[in-house]
C-alpha cells in the first residue's frame, strides 16, 4: 500500500488491467478498494483496461471475478475512463474495433487524445462488431 500511494503522488493517471496480461492477475475486491480510494486521495484519474473481462477463471478453488469500477466502487465512477475492445473476446485483434466509456466531463480531453492516436475502423468491422454483440 505505502509502495503505490507513494508511487501516486504527483500522478495525473493509473492505468489498470484486471485481468491482468500477462500475469493473469485478477484484483480482488478489497485490493480495489484500497487502489480506488488512494486514487481519490491522491486525485487521480483511472483508466481501465478491460479487454480480458471475460477471461477470468478458477484457479485453486477460488473462481476469479472481473469488476467493472464504476459499478463496483461509484466513488470513482467520476474519474474513471473504461477502455474495451472486441479485439481479446471475438478473437478480432486485427480489427482495431474498441471504445472508452468515461464521465461527460472528461469527454473533450480525452477526443483530443483520441483524434491523434486512432483511425477508423472499416465499415465492414463495424458491422461484423455489431453482430458480435448480438450473439448469445
Amino acid at each position: 500500500v505505502d509502495e503505490l500511494a507513494a508511487a501516486l503522488e504527483g500522478a495525473k493517471v493509473l492505468l489498470l488491467n484486471t485481468p491482468h496480461n500477462p500475469t493473469g492477475k485478477v484484483f480482488t475486491y478489497d485490493e480495489l478498494q484500497i487502489i480506488t480510494d488512494l486514487c481519490v486521495k491522491c486525485d487521480v484519474n483511472i483508466i481501465t483496461d478491460e479487454i480480458y473481462d471475460g477471461m477470468v477463471y478458477e484457479v485453486d478453488g477460488t473462481q476469479h471475478k472481473h469488476m467493472l469500477l464504476p459499478k463496483e466502487f461509484p466513488h470513482v465512477a467520476d474519474r474513471t475512463l473504461v477502455c474495451n475492445s472486441v479485439g481479446k473476446s471475438a478473437s478480432a485483434t486485427g480489427w482495431r474495433m474498441g471504445w472508452c466509456l468515461m464521465p461527460s466531463h472528461l469527454t473533450e480531453t480525452y477526443r483530443g487524445v483520441h483524434d491523434q492516436l486512432v483511425v477508423m475502423a472499416p465499415h465492414p468491422m463495424q458491422y461484423a462488431g455489431l453482430t458480435y454483440f448480438d450473439l448469445p
